[in-house]
C-alpha cells in the first residue's frame, strides 16, 4: 500500500514528537535544532525539524551551549524511519521513541 505524504508526515510527526516530549520530561534538558539556541519550546522545535529534510536535534544540560548528545533525523522516507542515527549517550532517552517507531512500522 502506497502512503501519502499526510500519512508519512503524521508517522514523522509522532515519532519526532515522541522524542521531545520525552527529552522534555527531564527538567535539566534544553534542546535545540541545528545552529538554534538551547530551548524547550516544543513549538520552535516541530517547526524548525519540519522546515528542512534532514535536521540534528542537539541535547543541552542546564542550557549550556555545547551538546552532550544529538539525534538525527531524515524526513520524507516511510516515517517510522525518521530516526536516523543518535549518540549512544542518548539510548535511555530514546527507547520509547523506537518502540513507537518500531509498532508504526508494523
Amino acid at each position: 500500500m502506497t502512503q501519502t505524504f499526510e500519512e508519512r508526515r503524521a508517522i514523522e510527526r509522532q515519532v519526532i514528537q515522541r522524542v521531545i516530549t520525552d527529552a522534555l520530561a527531564d527538567p535539566t534538558l534544553y534542546l535545540s535544532a541545528e545552529e538554534a539556541a538551547p530551548t524547550r519550546d516544543e513549538k520552535v522545535l516541530l517547526d524548525e525539524i519540519f522546515s528542512v529534510d534532514e535536521a540534528r536535534l542537539y541535547y543541552h544540560r542546564n542550557g549550556e551551549p555545547t551538546a552532550y548528545g544529538w539525534v538525527f533525523f531524515v524526513l520524507g522516507n516511510s516515517g517510522w524511519d525518521v530516526i536516523c542515527d543518535y549518540t549512544t549517550t542518548l539510548e535511555p532517552l530514546l527507547a520509547g521513541a523506537n518502540a513507537l517507531a518500531d509498532t508504526l512500522e508494523g
